[in-house]
């Protein structure tokens, strides 16, 4: 037979736990700004996961340990849900797609120069330049052999100078 937990001490650990979660909801937010409003399904599960489960900690809380609905243990409940539920609320609703990998590893950083651009591939040593160029068609190959670019799409690519891309032909 196990004796179970007192109220007054899953009390406090409800409290801690809550304590170490606060920051959670806020870096989620961070992240989904940091990515332009793109959305990730396992950051909007773990928004619902912390709403529900603060709001069940905080039920028991009141209702079955008898605890003040503002007392101090319930507030770093009260924080990480009510800030776990505004966040999911904004994802739910402000959202501008789905995050790709994308997403996670690149971001733009003002707007696209086609003219510097042109300049610092011409400043290149020849060879460099066509290494780039080799380095290019062989990406190209692989992605249109996995079935990522088509033929026409690949031969764009390939014949476009380097240093320029699709905004850089208008």
């Amino acid at each position: 037979m196990v004796d179970p937990m007192g109220s007054d001490t899953a009390t406090v650990y409800c409290a801690l736990l809550f304590l170490v979660a606060v920051p959670g909801p806020a870096l989620v937010a961070m992240r989904w700004l940091a990515a332009h409003r793109r959305r990730d399904w396992l950051e909007i599960a773990y928004l619902a996961f912390t709403t529900l489960v603060g709001a069940s900690v905080l039920t028991s809380m009141i209702t079955d340990w008898y605890v003040e609905p503002l007392a101090l243990p319930t507030l770093p409940v009260w924080v990480t849900t009510v800030t776990a539920a505004a966040v999911l609320l904004a994802v739910a609703v402000a959202s501008r797609g789905r995050r790709t990998q994308a997403d996670e590893h690149f971001r733009v950083v003002g707007e696209p120069d086609p003219t510097k651009a042109r300049q610092m591939i011409e400043a290149l040593p020849a060879r460099t330049r066509e290494q780039l160029h080799d380095m290019r068609t062989r990406a190209v190959e692989n992605l249109t052999k996995r079935g990522v670019v088509d033929a026409d799409e690949a031969r764009r690519i390939t014949s476009t100078p380097l240093g320029e891309g699709p905004q850089s032909r208008r």
